[in-house]
């Protein structure tokens, strides 16, 4: 007899602790984090399982504002009408600010983070996260690369990867003006 798990059965919520890991790199106090590979491991699956895990990592990324309780909750409830608000202000926020006025530094942390759980845990999602955040601090080409590769590792299933493509490709920049 074969039994099978779907997907939503078993995703993967990321802990606490490990979102801890994960600001304090995002916020420059931990160079080497996650420290342990089981916990990296664990961060690829858990973005791999659930978009959810992604997004949030990538608001913790561009909103420095944002708590781990935030991230947790943006991960696991996305739907909720406060989680699509507190979305919808970080990114409205940091799409106003001059790229000047970026934490960049912030970025790239993330972006590297991000390339780290793709190198240990093997998921393009994660490369998927270090594409976008590529694309929002102006490394065009650093952005085409992995988004290519996280592309052709799933054409059909990475929509972010390809949404990053289209704006490199259509000369479009993460940042507006609103007046």
């Amino acid at each position: 007899m074969t039994t099978t798990t779907t997907r939503t059965e078993t995703a993967t919520d990321i802990s606490e602790r490990a979102w801890r890991d994960v600001r304090a790199v995002l916020d420059g106090r931990q160079t080497t984090a996650p420290t342990d590979p089981e916990t990296t491991v664990m961060l690829g699956r858990a973005i791999d399982e659930r978009i959810s895990n992604r997004d949030a990592l990538l608001m913790l990324a561009i909103d420095p504002a944002l708590t781990v309780n935030d991230a947790m909750a943006l991960a696991r409830h996305p739907h909720r009408p406060e989680n699509v608000r507190l979305m919808e202000r970080s990114v409205a926020a940091a799409w106003r600010d001059d790229p000047d006025d970026r934490n960049l530094d912030r970025i790239r942390r993330a972006a590297d983070l991000a390339r780290r759980i793709d190198r240990t845990a093997e998921t393009r999602r994660a490369l998927t996260i270090a594409a976008y955040l590529e694309w929002w601090a102006g490394d065009t080409q650093a952005a085409e690369t992995d988004a290519l590769i996280a592309v052709a590792d799933d054409p059909k299933g990475n929509t972010l990867a390809a949404i990053v493509l289209n704006c490199l490709g259509n000369d479009i920049q993460p940042v507006i003006t609103i007046h």
